[in-house]
């Protein structure tokens, strides 16, 4: 009976931090503004693929952008 009694406790107070977070990252997702997106789609394009595919903000420092580009490719082959 104890157990359940804690359980029922624990249960509880799990599901309201886990409802107090979702409302806090609803809150912060809420503050955003709408983006004019309709602009020069190839610049966009572009751009999306060196940052996102090409991971083109790690290639500052030559060692870390290195290391960095075998696990990238490691996860690309492996997800092919």
């Amino acid at each position: 009976m104890l157990h359940t009694i804690i359980f029922i406790l624990l249960f509880g107070a799990g599901a309201g931090l886990f409802a107090w977070r979702v409302s806090k990252i609803r809150a912060a997702i809420a503050l955003g503004q709408p983006d004019d997106r309709s602009g020069d789609t190839g610049t966009r394009l572009k751009n999306m693929t060196l940052v996102a595919l090409g991971q083109q903000k790690m290639f500052k420092n030559w060692m870390p952008a290195l290391m960095h580009l075998f696990i990238y490719v490691a996860f690309v082959i492996t997800q092919v």
